[in-house]
């Protein structure tokens, strides 16, 4: 974490940007919403010190949704975006850390991450990102190829996320973490998957509906053979 002292941080967020609090919209995702978008997905999340978020299935990422562009002090304001296509279900938040014990916290859409139900964290994948420099995460500049997450996806594993704590950049943001935040190794990147939804219903095939009918049909050929043998 590239640590400023609260005085800086102070101005920078509460007094710099007073006008506008947490209900600015980025121009980047008022670009992304008028390109045609048929939902918005209003995100909080604040990265010590950088992410991105993705969404997916099971089986991997499919879609970049959003690119952060700020260093940790500017997060956290209520940014309304595209939301995922239709056939995903699974957000994928690729939390990137500078170099000391990193946090990520925050909301996507009604999910918050710290408590979601079924979250999972995968091991490092920092090397399987082009170009990761610790310097431009520190400041919140990298920027991770989409092709690199799907490419690592099928090497990383997942397991259950440590118990939430709060450290520096939790405490900070007290309205948004509520006392809790993801710690997770300096200098890593790691995905969070956090499901939001089911798969679609199994349509029935047309075997199950052949058999009725075929049941159907023996049943009556029986009741005829019946109705011969009492006459």
């Amino acid at each position: 974490m590239n640590f400023q002292s609260f005085s800086s941080l102070f101005s920078t967020r509460y007094l710099g940007r007073f006008i506008w609090p947490c209900f600015a919209v980025s121009l980047a995702a008022t670009q992304s919403l008028s390109a045609g978008s048929a939902k918005a997905l209003n995100i909080q999340i604040v990265v010590d010190n950088d992410f991105a978020l993705f969404s997916g299935s099971s089986a991997g990422v499919n879609t970049l949704l959003y690119q952060n562009n700020d260093i940790w002090n500017s997060q956290g304001l209520l940014e309304s975006i595209a939301d995922a296509p239709a056939t995903d279900n699974v957000y994928y938040l690729l939390a990137m850390g500078g170099g000391s014990p990193e946090e990520a916290f925050g909301t996507i859409g009604t999910f918050n991450l710290t408590t979601a139900l079924g979250v999972k964290v995968s091991n490092n994948l920092a090397g399987s990102l082009s170009g990761y420099n610790l310097g431009a995460v520190t400041d919140g500049s990298y920027t991770p190829s989409l092709g690199d997450v799907q490419a690592a996806f099928s090497t990383i594993t997942f397991s259950a996320p440590p118990a939430p704590g709060c450290s520096t950049v939790c405490n900070n943001f007290p309205g948004l973490s509520n006392g809790k935040s993801f710690l997770f190794d300096g200098g890593t990147a790691v995905l969070f998957a956090i499901p939001y939804g089911g798969s679609p219903a199994a349509v029935p095939g047309p075997l199950p509906i052949l058999g009725v009918l075929s049941a159907f049909q023996m049943s009556r050929r029986i009741r005829r053979r019946i109705r011969r043998i009492d006459g």
